[in-house]
């Protein structure tokens, strides 16, 4: 039995993480920096913990995870959301003090910069759509519509789909051009992957499809199911191996319905909603995650397909936007989409982090937006990555 830390509960796949690493005889520890994080009220952990800001308090954030880390005796410390970018900026602090599987911090500001990614897909001849730096632009470089969006995001925040030059020049006047890149638009047809790798190999890849999205006109999913290609496989083992790459690694990738062919959009060096995908396909990302520590051998493990997870309290909210929005069509099939799927939040022998997870939810959706400018940015509170509080000029 070991004694885990895992940071970023507030996010179910850290509560999903909890209840593995639990079920399998581990001790785990919880922390986080709000007190609305539903993996903080799980049965299954040992003991709570709260830690500051991550960027703005980010040394602070660093002091409090050593300190829970001796004081505990924690064996292995498994990052969760994007408190995974200031443990790797940190990474030397917590040297000899617990074991951590996290990517170079350089990797990490190449592979979330989204106008990188699309520089080092040409290298690495991964098809990505055609991209063009804001600043650099002009309107007659790519066809209308085009879609505007943040180098440095999550989900689908900030995102612009813009129809005419008119819109163009309206927008652009509210934005800092040098944050933003223009990029053609395609379908959204949209296929995700949560892999683990080490010093370059990677050793499990699970790729899924959103069937629903919330918010539902883009964002993360919440019904989703895997399936398997060699393609995908392929242009992710070459990102691993360019960059010597460890760690958790989620790729998004659009398909093309023209080539069938599958472009590369986003990487977000963390964990995902992925976690319980692999889960439903027998692979327990987190156990892979301790073996790799111990350096033990392990064949690589990718999804076949077929398999899934859902979200209730999030299709709640997703049949909600749906219902009022007046775009009924989306409905069919709302229950039978269900079928052979893992619920990935709700569990009744532990029912208190689903009711925080919804009463956050709830608080966020409601005052959200008058408080912290929208819905994510205040559920996302404090554990949000800012890369002007880091040197990121590597």
């Amino acid at each position: 039995m070991a004694k885990i830390l895992v940071t970023g509960v507030r996010m179910w796949y850290g509560f999903n993480t909890i209840r593995i690493l639990s079920n399998q005889g581990h001790e785990v520890y919880a922390a986080e920096s709000s007190r609305l994080s539903m993996g903080l009220y799980s049965k299954y952990i040992k003991k709570r913990y709260f830690y500051p800001d991550i960027s703005a308090d980010s040394k602070g954030f660093i002091d409090k995870i050593i300190e829970i880390v001796e004081e505990n005796e924690i064996d292995y410390l498994i990052p969760v959301f994007e408190e995974t970018y200031v443990l790797s900026y940190y990474k030397e602090a917590l040297k000899d003090k617990v074991k951590i599987l996290v990517p170079d911090f350089k990797s990490i500001n190449k592979l979330h910069d989204k106008y990188s990614l699309s520089e080092l897909a040409k290298e690495l001849e991964i098809p990505s759509p055609k991209t063009c730096l804001l600043e650099n632009f002009t309107p007659n470089e790519l066809n209308f519509p085009i879609v505007l969006k943040p180098r440095r995001e999550r989900g689908a925040v900030g995102i612009k789909i813009i129809k005419n030059n008119e819109e163009f020049e309206k927008f652009t006047e509210k934005i800092d051009k040098k944050e933003y890149m223009a990029q053609e638009l395609m379908s959204q047809e949209q296929y995700c992957t949560i892999g683990l790798a080490k010093d370059g190999k990677l050793i499990s890849n699970t790729i899924y499809h959103n069937l629903e999205e919330y918010p539902y006109k883009g964002g993360f999913g919440i019904l989703r199911e895997s399936v398997a290609s060699e393609e995908i496989n392929k242009y992710v083992e070459k990102i691993v191996e360019r960059e010597n790459y460890s760690g958790f690694l989620c790729i998004d990738f659009l398909r093309d319905l023209k080539s069938s062919s599958f472009k590369i959009t986003d990487v977000n060096p963390r964990m995902s909603p992925g976690l319980m995908i692999a889960y439903s396909e027998g692979i327990s990302l987190p156990n892979l995650y301790l073996d790799l520590l111990e350096n033990k051998e392990h064949k690589k493990i990718f999804s076949k397909g077929g398999k899934g997870t859902y979200t209730t309290v999030l299709r709640l909210g997703w049949l909600f936007q749906v219902l009022f929005s007046g775009n009924f069509k989306l409905l069919k099939g709302f229950k039978r989409r269900t079928i052979n799927k893992l619920e990935d939040v709700w569990d009744w022998k532990d029912l208190k982090p689903s009711i925080v997870f919804f009463t956050h939810l709830l608080i966020s959706v409601v005052f959200g937006p008058k408080m912290s400018g929208s819905q994510q940015s205040f559920y996302y509170k404090r554990s949000m990555f800012f890369y002007d509080h880091f040197n990121c000029n590597l």
